[in-house]
């Protein structure tokens, strides 16, 4: 007995396969043209094309960003950086913008046991030099790739960190200003809600 697979399922599996890393296989993420421009040495620049490009991070794959169908890949020795996620030796950037390593989150942690770099970045990125666009191989905001290397960190030194946050709030994007905004009202409390509805129902 045949098998008649719809063609909007045929269309998905071909779109999954493409956006898989030829390598390691694992889903990509798009990444922007100026991330490969910026990034990618000078004679490999004219590889780059039109189609759209993605990027692995999977962190024993040594492919960086890879596209659609006969799009060009590019590989870590293509890149003028060293991508810290795929690195094993130090220096391994997790904030190109700012230069913030793995080995300094580490380093913190062990000499005061909690880590500020998260703050850092905040309070860094409120002036001109946030670029992660241009500067970040993943192409995106660094933070939550900060975050994730500080919850780890404090797994692998074995101090949990304060409420079990990894020492460490979310401040949403650096970057795409995912934050909330500055003048903002603070949300309400719980208390504040019940107290506005007793006032209502007056």
């Amino acid at each position: 007995m045949t098998t008649i697979i719809p063609r909007s399922e045929q269309k998905g599996a071909r779109i999954a396969a493409e956006v898989a890393c030829p390598n390691c296989r694992e889903k990509g993420t798009k990444v922007q043209r100026v991330t490969l421009e910026s990034l990618l040495r000078p004679e490999r620049r004219g590889h780059i094309g039109d189609k759209p490009h993605y990027v692995c991070a999977t962190p024993r794959c040594d492919t960086v960003y890879f596209g659609e169908g006969h799009a060009k890949t590019f590989r870590k020795s293509d890149l003028t950086v060293r991508f810290g996620l795929k690195e094993t030796d130090a220096p391994r950037l997790v904030c190109y913008c700012f230069d913030h390593t793995i080995e300094e989150i580490h380093d913190e942690i062990r000499r005061t046991g909690g880590s500020t770099i998260v703050d850092s970045i905040t309070a860094e990125m409120k002036g001109p030099g946030c670029r992660c666009e241009y500067t970040n191989p993943l192409g995106d905001c660094c933070l939550g790739t900060v975050q994730a290397a500080v919850a780890n960190a404090f797994r692998l030194i074995g101090n949990e960190g304060p409420a079990g946050t990894g020492g460490t709030a979310d401040h949403g994007g650096c970057c795409a200003g995912t934050g909330p905004a500055p003048d903002a009202p603070a949300p309400a409390t719980a208390g504040q809600n019940i107290v506005n509805e007793r006032k209502q129902d007056k």
